[in-house]
Order: structure tokens, then sequence, then C-alpha cells
């Protein structure tokens, strides 16, 4: 936990192969931080582990099962996230990231957590994966370049505000 937390001139980061779990605070706050490698073998991202790192542009999430709550809040020049193995998504985990344009979510996703993509202003169409029951509050709270969302059959719960302020939001 909080490793390198802090650490504003880290520009690179290179993880090896059997890194499982990147703990909570881990890299926040490193406001440089523009590129990172995962390895295949990781499995957890913990709270608040890049939050504010708001020059990171590519983060590989493509093996990551859980990441924890706040985890990206703020990164805001990050403009892809595969989340196709994370079963978990925590509270805020993308708030804030003004550049995502495209998320890529698991099938066995269930739940998207409170306010998981609040301010996420550049998204414009989420298709949500089947099996998907419940929509947090605040999930897309002031993602104004929405224009598009498919709801699953699967959706038993839409809380409040789900896609309030989605201003452009034409189809659902």
């Amino acid at each position: 936990e909080s490793a390198f937390i802090g650490c504003t001139a880290l520009e690179t980061v290179q993880m090896g192969e059997g890194l499982i779990q990147i703990g909570a605070s881990a890299f926040e706050g490193c406001g440089a931080l523009c590129a990172l490698s995962f390895p295949a073998s990781l499995a957890s991202i913990g709270a608040y582990a890049f939050k504010d790192c708001v020059s990171l542009s590519e983060a590989g999430l493509s093996s990551v099962a859980k990441i924890g709550d706040a985890a990206f809040e703020n990164c805001a020049a990050l403009a892809a996230a595969d989340l196709s193995a994370a079963g978990t998504i925590g509270d805020r985990a993308f708030r804030g990231c003004t550049s995502l344009i495209t998320v890529t979510l698991s099938d066995s996703l269930q739940a998207l957590a409170e306010g998981c993509f609040y301010g996420c202003t550049s998204l414009k169409e989420m298709v949500l994966p089947e099996g998907l029951l419940t929509i947090m509050r605040d999930v897309f709270n002031g993602c104004t370049a929405l224009t598009s969302v498919r709801l699953p059959a699967t959706l038993t719960r839409l809380e409040v505000g789900a896609f309030r302020d989605c201003a452009s939001l034409t189809s659902v």
C-alpha cells in the first residue's frame, strides 16, 4: 500500500510476471505517470491505486478481475478501459476520467458500482453485458457525450441518478 504515492516525476512502470495484486494508493498522485504495462498474472488493483494519475493514457487491464474503489479516479488522459475480465468494479473506479471514450465490460459483471463512470465526459456509448443485474446510483452521472446505452434484459435494479445529466443521451 502507498508504495509510490506522490512520486510526481515517475513516468513509466513495467511490472514483472507473477505480480498478483497492486495495493491501495500504490501510485496515487503520480501525476507524470503516462504508461503502465501489467503482467497477465495481475488479478486485483486496490482502492485509489492510480487515483489522480492525470497523465495516464494507457493501462492494460484485460486480465484484472477486481478493480477497487476510485482506483483510476481523475485519470484525465485515460482513453480506453478493457474490463473484460473484471467481475468487480468499485465505487468511483473511473470517476472523472474525462478522456475515456471506450469501455469493454465483462460478461460476468453483475453490478456497476456507485459513480463508477461519473463525469466521464467523452464516453459516447455503452453496451452493458447480459447478466448485469444492478446499476447503482450516479454510475453515468455527468457523462455529457453519452448518446446511446443498451440495457440488458437481465437488469433488475436501476438506482437514482444513474443517468443524471446525460444531456446527449438519445437512445436507450
